[in-house]
């Protein structure tokens, strides 16, 4: 800057002010990206919960032929996420270019000023001396733009991982007072589910499927264990009682 002012004198100023309003267009660019970047990781977060779980119960998927009703919430979760991921590259290449034409449109106004408005004449040793002064701010402004939206998608990534590792590990249980620990916590009696399913609807050659006649009654920390062959309901029975 001192250069600038020896070289070009106060019309340098209308240069450096370029700079520095383009500077904190990268700083509020930064803070976008960060927001834009923090929308995707959510909706990633979605979609990664919904295979999780299409993979959890991937037997009863598959034993219900229920592939492309999950494909399409899978497809159309990640339809979401392309958007914000397109929007987040839109918004961090913006800023990126936003700080390339911050050193030539800095150098263009201030020669502007000192010929134009001051109405001075530029000598060849002004004009390479300060061509040459903006060409050495070039690197450190596009550095200052690229490195910006990386710091706050690494804050970002610290905020994530601290939420995780501060977070619960449990979930809060209501626990019951020892006069009541015998009481029955669980209890379903000739519980029978309404809907039925034919061997023609599902391809099964083993008869209905369905769980009739339910009666069963746990309590407080009673440990139980539910056995049968395959395909007699017991993922289907826990699945219901949850």
């Amino acid at each position: 800057v001192m250069m600038l002012l020896i070289t070009l004198g106060w019309s340098a100023m209308v240069g450096v002010a370029t700079s520095f309003l383009i500077l904190c267009g990268n700083v509020r660019m930064s803070r976008v990206t960060r927001n834009a970047e923090k929308d995707n990781l959510a909706q990633s977060d979605i979609r990664i919960q919904l295979l999780r779980q299409t993979i959890d119960a991937m037997r009863v998927v598959k034993y219900f032929s229920w592939e492309e009703s999950c494909l399409e919430k899978i497809s159309s979760c990640r339809i979401l996420e392309c958007k914000k991921i397109l929007r987040f590259r839109q918004v961090q290449q913006g800023g990126i270019n936003l700080g390339r034409v911050s050193p030539v449109l800095s150098c263009l106004l201030t020669v502007l000023t000192f010929a134009v408005i001051l109405g001075k004449d530029m000598a060849p040793a002004d004009i390479f001396a300060s061509l040459l002064i903006f060409q050495s701010m070039r690197l450190p402004l596009m550095t200052i733009a690229v490195n910006l939206p990386m710091i706050q998608n690494m804050l970002l990534s610290l905020k994530r991982v601290d939420q995780f590792l501060q977070g619960e590990d449990f979930l809060t249980r209501n626990v019951l007072a020892d006069s009541d620990v015998h009481h029955a916590v669980l209890k379903a009696q000739e519980c029978s589910p309404a809907a039925r399913w034919k061997p023609s609807d599902i391809g099964s050659e083993h008869g209905h499927f369905a769980l009739r006649d339910i009666d069963m009654s746990v309590s407080q920390g009673q440990l139980v264990a539910i056995l049968g062959p395959v395909g007699s309901g017991k993922t289907t029975l826990l699945s219901a009682l949850v």
